[in-house]
């Protein structure tokens, strides 16, 4: 937490105070308190760090935080101070915590760059950090879903029906969010994205959700198979290997095109799976006569990152060799990551 005014406070640190141990500000003492019971004096006047230091002895105090202490302090230099609190796990003022944080999130985010104040900001992340507690502010979050931080409020309060309506009307912080976070029932809004054609960098996105949840393995593969935008090869090759479909990414090695293979290879790598099928494919890849320069050299590291003896990758590249199918220039170059280790 910063002093709104003066930033002379810094982030919650957990400190000893009169043999208590509780959470305040890591500059706390140096501001001048000298205990929960002693005297104060603040290093900052400005009405933020005054009404910082009233807050903090009321807490330490045996009557606690009160209602009262947050209604009378909503002017626009209390706000974070209000907001911080939320931080606190005291049940009873948490209502009255809340009902400030809505009266707060009332303006339209038509865009990040339209939602930086720094009132908006901390109220929203006060949000994520709140999660599901935070669902009845629902309706005023879906005005920030246009906004990273506002999508992922949205997100931790568990309201994905929003965030898959906007995504599917392009709003890109939505779509992130699903992807990032969301459960296996937004598989359909995802899927939808990633057919659209009209949008690559979304596609990624869908991609990347997709895998994290493990779904649609099918549907990822035909796409890596099938799109020419590279971004969106790789976004599919990736989300393969993080759910760890080698059986597709082993069929990728046997399609025509030469970027898939390259990416069928890839994945592999990423996936980690390291059994004698896997390892014999990306064998035959490596040997694969007249195969791209680039598919042998990411066959090669593939068998590099799932553990193959460096006698074994020495022996292909002499195999390699003699056959004649690939190119010096190309066995130099896996001579050079096998004596690199990379």
């Amino acid at each position: 937490m910063t002093c709104l005014t003066c930033g002379v406070l810094s982030d919650f640190s957990e400190r000893l105070d009169d043999s208590e141990r509780s959470m305040r500000p890591a500059a706390f003492d140096q501001l001048g308190v000298l205990g929960s019971s002693g005297d104060w004096a603040s290093a900052c006047q400005c009405p933020a760090c005054d009404a910082l230091f009233e807050w903090y002895r009321e807490r330490d105090s045996d009557t606690g935080i009160r209602t009262q202490s947050i209604t009378r302090r909503e002017g626009d230099q209390a706000v974070g101070l209000i907001l911080d609190t939320l931080e606190w796990p005291v049940v009873e003022t948490r209502p009255a915590l809340l009902k400030a944080l809505s009266r707060w999130l009332v303006r339209p985010s038509l865009d990040e760059l339209q939602s930086t104040t720094t009132f908006d900001r901390v109220a929203l992340g006060r949000v994520v950090v709140l999660g599901a507690s935070a669902a009845t502010l629902k309706a005023r979050l879906e005005a920030h879903v246009k906004t990273e931080l506002g999508a992922r409020a949205l997100a931790a309060v568990g309201a994905f029906d929003l965030l898959e309506h906007a995504a599917r009307e392009g709003v890109r912080s939505a779509l992130r969010a699903l992807a990032r976070s969301g459960p296996p029932a937004v598989e359909t809004t995802l899927v939808t994205v990633l057919n659209d054609e009209r949008d690559p960098s979304a596609r990624v996105e869908a991609a990347a959700g997709l895998g994290r949840l493990g779904l649609a393995k099918d549907l990822l593969f035909s796409t890596m198979s099938t799109v020419q935008d590279t971004q969106v090869v790789e976004a599919c090759r990736d989300a393969l290997a993080a759910m760890k479909a080698t059986g597709a990414l082993l069929l990728g090695l046997e399609v025509s095109s030469w970027s898939v293979r390259r990416a069928a290879a890839e994945g592999l790598g990423l996936a980690g799976v390291n059994e004698p099928p896997i390892l014999e494919a990306l064998r035959q890849s490596v040997l694969r006569p007249r195969n791209a320069t680039i598919v042998v050299t990411a066959s090669f590291a593939a068998l590099q990152q799932l553990g193959e003896r460096n006698a074994d990758l020495e022996a292909l590249l002499r195999l390699a060799q003699a056959a004649g199918d690939v190119e010096p220039r190309v066995i130099a170059a896996c001579e050079e990551r096998l004596a690199r280790g990379t």
